[in-house]
């Protein structure tokens, strides 16, 4: 048996506490770094056309994509902010660069959080 099975098997014989917990373990153990070099680049590959191959897209290329000139992204990890980061400008041609500070319209997004 692989260890990601085994992993995944012992993970659903968690109860949601403990899943929870370990996955809070691991996020640890994980650096900060690593983290957003999954956000940025662990983007699903992107169909732009039904008859086309899907594209492989990170955060910059896929905010390229849909002309999307900045946002900011907020990590919570245990009912706290893990880490922020924001990418771009202000407003589609300028040249102000959005930070976690700019204001953005975020709409349905934010109802979980």
């Amino acid at each position: 048996m692989g260890l990601a099975l085994v992993t995944m098997l012992a993970m659903s014989l968690m109860t949601p506490v403990e899943w929870a917990q370990a996955r809070h373990a691991n996020a640890a153990s994980e650096g900060v770094e690593e983290r957003m070099a999954r956000v940025e680049k662990g983007i699903e590959p992107v169909s732009l056309d039904k008859d086309e191959t899907p594209v492989p897209l990170d955060l910059a290329a896929l905010m390229k994509l849909y002309n999307d000139p900045g946002l900011s992204v907020a990590v919570i990890d245990a009912c706290k902010i893990a880490w922020a980061k924001a990418y771009g400008t202000t407003e589609l041609g300028g040249t102000t660069p959005a930070t976690t500070k700019t204001l953005f319209q975020a709409g349905s997004i934010s109802k979980p959080v």
